[in-house]
């Protein structure tokens, strides 16, 4: 565990301030729509003191559990044996990967036109 350390550690602060952005987002939302802040000023100390705190308690709260070290930890250990492709794999997938999608995208045009010209005549018809 020693030897994923700051990766750990960077993980859990990335989380800590992903959660501070989202509570802090939520909470200015919830305190202007339910206009909490006609109680005063407060209310904006609160607003943005409270993801704050939430933010680090998050993060003492994940670095402290056993838990949650030892599954980024095992996380962590699992993506350094991942093999990542090479540029020439990647550029012949994504070369694949166009292709297709202009096939793809050529039969749906086909189809559509069809329908369309079938609903088309199918209305006139019955007036």
């Amino acid at each position: 565990m020693t030897e994923y350390k700051k990766i750990v550690f960077s993980c859990f602060l990335i989380s800590a301030v992903l959660g501070f952005l989202v509570f802090s987002k939520l909470l200015t939302v919830a305190v202007t729509y339910f206009d909490f802040y006609a109680y005063g000023e407060y209310v904006e100390v609160l607003v943005r003191l409270a993801p704050i705190v939430a933010a680090i308690g998050l993060f003492i709260g994940l670095y402290q559990n056993a838990k949650a070290n030892t599954y980024m930890t095992e996380v962590i250990a699992e993506l350094k044996k991942v093999t990542w492709p090479g540029s020439k794999e990647v550029y012949a997938a994504t070369f694949v990967v166009i292709i297709a999608v202009l096939i793809a995208s050529a039969i749906l045009g086909l189809f559509d036109s069809l329908w369309s010209f079938l609903i088309r005549h199918i209305i006139q018809y019955g007036r």
